[in-house]
């Protein structure tokens, strides 16, 4: 998708003193992954850059903050925020709107995926301190992973808690 995005379309989008509102959304939006506030000015500074380019096609998709998958939860929930308006008004926010919306699923994704990790670990150092035999630990911790099929990542953890209570 980046791949056709080039020198040419960013001269586009920085043209625009008043962009339309679909434009000025992938604007703002793009500002919160790279921690600036979210104004049309900041995004036309950010594209101002020469490697800009590079910055969006080697970010670092990992990186993402909690605080920007929040803040663009309101720009991914706006009906007008979808690839098909965008490109009414610009090819080129229609290809970057495209990599927020895409780069968003994705850092949604990941972030729920670390939490559940983190569950599963710190549950499984409680329960190896808790139970002094292994069969015990091994039935209690297969017992917890039926949890899983069932996407009850928070029961893992008020198991463990109950155990101590």
């Amino acid at each position: 998708m980046l791949h056709k995005l080039n020198k040419g379309d960013i001269s586009e989008l920085r043209s625009y003193k008043n962009p339309p509102s679909a434009v000025r959304l992938v604007g703002e939006a793009m500002c919160y992954y790279f921690n600036k506030s979210a104004t049309w000015e900041n995004f036309t500074k950010l594209i101002a850059d020469m490697g800009f380019i590079e910055k969006i096609k080697f970010y670092d998709v990992n990186g993402v903050s909690e605080y920007a998958v929040k803040s663009l939860k309101k720009y991914i929930d706006d009906p007008a925020f979808n690839v098909e308006n965008v490109r009414k008004f610009s090819s080129a926010s229609a290809l970057i709107c495209g990599w927020i919306i895409s780069l968003y699923s994705y850092s949604v994704f990941n972030i729920n995926v670390c939490y559940k990790n983190l569950i599963i670990y710190l549950s499984s150092i409680i329960l190896a301190k808790y139970f002094k035999k292994k069969t015990e630990f091994e039935f209690i911790f297969s017992y917890i992973f039926k949890f899983k099929r069932f996407h009850c990542w928070q029961c893992i953890l008020w198991f463990c808690l109950a155990i101590f209570l």
